[in-house]
This record gives structure tokens, C-alpha cells and sequence, in this order.
């Protein structure tokens, strides 16, 4: 068994929009049907494909995750294990959810001007 990245990194803000779900591939080196399953390590934040299987010409597919929901600023860390029917099972990635400051919205406008302005605040 071999998975094809070390880790995965998401970036999102406090309380925003839902980051894209990032996919790592389980190889089977050897021959027949690897039987493969997952766990997660770092909290509720995590969340990866279960289970699956992979033949030496069709990898498996991992699905992971992450919701950063009300998380302060930050950096958090996370482990996925894949465990599978493999002399060299298990293995794991790592997962790094980048939390950055919720952006503020100001928008201005003088009673009357039919133009508005917008500007983000940090």
C-alpha cells in the first residue's frame, strides 16, 4: 500500500464559506484487491471516505474534509490513517486547517448618490 501525498493543506476564514474537499489516492502495490478504511485524529473538524478498495490498476479514493466553523484564528492539525490488508499498513497523511480573521464588510454612501462603495476591513 501506498498513498500518493503526505499531507494536505485547507485555508479559510472564521465562520466562512466551506473549504473544497481535497482527495488522496491509496495504491496497491501488490496484487489482488487491497481492503482499505480510515481514521481521523484532531477533532470533529475531520472528516474522511470510510472505507474502500484498490487493485493494482484502480487506485482507491480518499475524500477528506474539513469545517472550520467557529474556529478562532489559527493553525490546526489533523492526522488521516489509512489501514488496509497490507504488510506496510498503516500509513498516514497530515492535515493542516489554516484559519484566518473573519474579514468586515463596510459599505458607505451619501443619502441620494446612486453609487455605493464597498471596502473590505481586516
Amino acid at each position: 500500500m501506498l498513498l500518493s501525498r503526505r499531507g494536505l493543506e485547507f485555508t479559510g476564514t472564521q465562520s466562512g464559506i466551506a473549504q473544497p474537499a481535497q482527495k488522496f489516492m491509496v495504491l496497491n502495490n501488490g496484487s489482488g484487491t487491497l481492503n482499505w478504511t480510515t481514521q481521523t485524529q484532531g477533532g470533529s473538524w475531520l472528516t474522511a471516505t470510510s472505507s474502500g478498495t484498490a487493485m493494482s490498476s484502480s487506485p482507491g479514493a480518499v475524500t477528506v474534509t474539513v469545517n472550520q466553523g467557529n474556529f478562532s484564528p489559527g493553525q490546526y492539525y489533523g492526522i488521516v490513517t489509512v489501514t488496509g490488508d497490507s504488510a506496510d499498513a498503516p500509513q498516514s497523511i497530515s492535515v493542516v486547517l489554516n484559519v484566518g480573521a473573519r474579514d468586515r464588510l463596510r459599505c458607505s454612501g451619501i443619502p441620494g448618490d446612486t453609487q455605493s462603495r464597498a471596502s473590505v476591513v481586516g
